[in-house]
């Protein structure tokens, strides 16, 4: 009696497994993408100084959790995003970090990276309220540094 039940089970559950599908290339290579982003984002983010670090260049466990305090910023905001670009074969990676430190030194830099070939593309910075850009892609032809005048609305400058 559970011969012919298996012999009905077992074809169907040899269907059920078999339609599961492998991700496609540019699937795969748009989750290996994103976990590229999160490490590189990880490696652009602030990091103490380790103990053992301080004390490679002679600073005491003391020296180290002082220099920690007084250079931590307080972070206003922070994300990354990626976007696997599948006609390019390419992988670009958006980090954006808004910091200001105790001296009310205020930082705001939007990165732009390409992944797959370990490339800084371009770069937005706003410190203490004066905008600076670069691109750095060899691909790109047009003007690769921008100053932009504080509380005006100019065009911007443009230099190469």
């Amino acid at each position: 009696m559970h011969k012919p039940l298996i012999a009905v089970l077992l074809p169907l559950l040899l269907i059920v497994c078999g339609a599961q599908t492998l991700p496609t290339a540019t699937e795969a290579l748009s989750v290996r993408c994103t976990q590229m982003a999160d490490q590189l984002a990880d490696a652009f983010a602030e990091h103490k100084l380790s103990i053992a670090a301080g004390a490679a260049i002679g600073m005491s466990a003391a020296d180290v959790a002082r220099i920690n305090d007084e250079q931590r910023p307080e972070v206003l905001g922070s994300w990354h995003s990626s976007k696997y670009d599948a006609i390019n074969n390419r992988c670009y990676l958006r980090i954006h970090t808004h910091t200001q430190r105790k001296s009310q030194y205020d930082y705001e830099v939007q990165l732009v990276y390409d992944a797959r070939l370990d490339n800084l593309l371009a770069t937005a910075e706003i410190i203490n309220g004066k905008k600076h850009g670069s691109i750095s892609d060899e691909s790109y032809k047009g003007q690769r540094r921008m100053v932009m005048p504080v509380g005006k609305r100019l065009s911007p400058t443009w230099t190469n």
